[in-house]
C-alpha cells in the first residue's frame, strides 16, 4: 500500500515526459511554438504544460502511460519507495492501456487555456478529428469552458492567435458542439457526464464515434471521476455501488473512461490530484499551489485572518469565515477592474485542506456561514435557506 500524500514532494512523484525524444516526423512542436507562447502570455508554466502534453500525446514516444510509468519508476527513488515494486506501481494507473494522464495545475492558474490549446492544436494539426471535453455535473464549469472556447475559436483574440500559426494550419472551420448537435469531424464537444449516460441516449452516445474510432477526451476537474476508484494492494478498482445523483454521475464518468476502448488518448485536469488522501499515480505535469504562490501567479494565502486585534484565537469558526467573506468582497471590488459594469477579472479565495474529508466538512460549514452572511447583508437573500 502506498504512503499518505501529505508526506510527498509532488514533483518527485510526477511522471516526466521525455520531450527531447519526440519523433519529429510525427509531431513538430516548433511549428506551433509561437502560437503557444502568445496564448500563454509569458506564463511559462502554461507553455510547458501545453508543450509537454502535446508531445506526450502525438510525439510517438510512448504507446501508453504504462511505458511512461516504467521509465519514471526506474529513475525516481521516491516512486520506488512509495510503491515498493514496479508491479504495484503499475496497478495504481487508472487507464494503463491508453495514452492517459493528469495535468495538475493549481486553482486560478489558467487551466482552461491549456485545455483549449491542446484541443485546438490537436485538431488543426490533423492529429485527431474530434475532441470531447468532459466535466462534472456543473453548468457553471461547462458554460465557462464553452465561453473560453468560443472566444478563442471565433473572437478577435482567436483570429489574432491564428496569425502565429503556419499558413497550412490557419482557417480551419472548427465547430463547437453540445449534446443537442449531431457530432461531425473537426469539432469540439463540451459537455458534462450527463451527456454520456442518460435515459434518452442522446446524440453524443449515438454519434460520437460514428465513422471515427479515435476521439481525444479531455476531462476537466477529473478528481471527481477519480474519487470513485478504490486503492488496494492488488489493483485500482471502480466502486461497486451505483450511488445516486452527483455521486452516480461521477462514478459513470470513470466507468465511461475505463470501458470505452475507442478512447485511446485521455488527459485529465485538476487542481486537487488526490483520491482517498493519495496523490494520483499518473500525474504527467505538476504546477502546485506552492509553485504558483512562489512565482506570484496567485496571491500568497495569509493564514492569519485580518482583524483589528492580533488576538483572533477567540473567534468562532463562523466569525472566521465571515472575516474571509468580507476580505473576499473587498478584493472583488478592488481587483475586478469593471469595464462597462462587467467585471474583467474574477478574484477567488482558495481554502487549503490536508484531506478530502476535512475539505468536505469545511465546505459544509462554510456554506452555512455564507448563507447566514448573505441573509444579513443582502435583502434579496433574506429568505435564503440556512444551508
Amino acid at each position: 500500500m502506498s504512503r499518505r500524500v501529505e508526506k510527498l514532494n509532488l514533483a518527485d512523484h510526477t511522471l516526466d515526459v521525455e520531450v527531447k525524444r519526440c519523433d519529429y516526423t510525427q509531431f513538430d512542436f516548433s511549428e506551433v511554438e509561437d502560437f503557444v507562447r502568445a496564448l500563454a502570455g509569458g506564463r511559462e508554466y502554461q507553455f510547458e504544460a501545453i508543450k509537454s502534453t502535446l508531445i506526450y500525446l502525438w510525439g510517438g514516444i510512448y504507446p501508453d502511460i504504462t511505458a511512461l510509468a516504467k521509465k519514471n519508476f526506474k529513475k525516481k527513488i521516491a516512486i520506488q519507495q512509495r510503491f515498493h515494486s514496479e508491479e504495484n506501481f503499475l496497478r495504481h494507473l487508472p487507464l494503463p492501456d491508453r495514452l492517459s494522464g493528469v495535468v495538475h495545475m493549481a486553482t486560478g492558474t489558467g487551466k482552461s487555456y491549456v485545455i483549449f490549446a491542446i484541443a485546438y492544436l490537436s485538431l488543426v494539426m490533423g492529429k485527431v478529428k474530434r475532441v470531447l471535453v468532459l466535466g462534472p455535473s456543473s453548468t457553471v464549469i461547462e458554460q465557462g469552458l464553452t465561453g473560453k472556447f468560443r472566444e478563442y475559436l471565433y473572437g478577435p483574440k482567436g483570429f489574432a492567435l491564428q496569425e502565429k500559426l503556419p499558413a497550412k494550419y490557419r482557417g480551419m472551420a472548427i465547430q463547437l458542439l453540445n449534446e443537442n448537435d449531431p457530432i461531425t469531424d473537426n469539432s469540439v464537444i463540451i459537455e458534462n457526464i450527463n451527456s454520456i449516460y442518460n435515459k434518452d441516449n442522446n446524440s453524443i452516445g449515438q454519434t460520437l464515434f460514428q465513422n471515427c474510432d479515435d476521439v481525444l477526451v479531455l476531462s476537466d476537474e477529473v478528481h471527481h471521476a477519480y474519487s470513485h476508484l478504490k486503492y488496494g494492494q492488488d489493483c485500482l478498482s471502480l466502486e461497486d455501488k451505483e450511488g445516486r445523483g452527483e455521486d452516480r454521475n461521477e462514478r459513470l464518468w470513470m466507468k465511461f473512461l475505463r470501458e470505452e476502448s475507442r478512447i485511446k488518448r485521455h488527459i485529465g485536469f485538476t487542481g486537487t490530484p488526490y483520491n482517498q488522501d493519495e496523490y494520483f499515480a499518473d500525474v504527467i505535469f505538476d504546477y502546485s499551489i506552492r509553485d504558483a504562490m512562489n512565482e506570484k501567479q496567485i496571491k500568497k494565502i495569509n493564514p492569519i485572518i485580518k482583524v483589528e486585534s492580533d488576538e483572533d484565537t477567540d473567534l468562532t469558526l463562523s466569525q472566521r469565515f465571515e472575516q474571509i467573506l468580507i476580505t473576499h468582497y473587498k478584493n472583488k471590488q478592488k481587483y475586478s477592474y469593471s469595464e462597462g459594469g462587467i467585471p474583467r477579472l474574477k478574484p477567488i479565495t482558495v481554502f487549503i485542506n490536508s484531506t478530502q474529508s476535512s475539505a468536505q466538512k469545511n465546505k459544509e460549514d462554510f456554506t452555512k456561514a455564507l448563507s447566514s452572511y448573505l441573509r444579513r447583508i443582502d435583502p434579496e437573500c433574506s429568505n435564503a435557506p440556512e444551508s
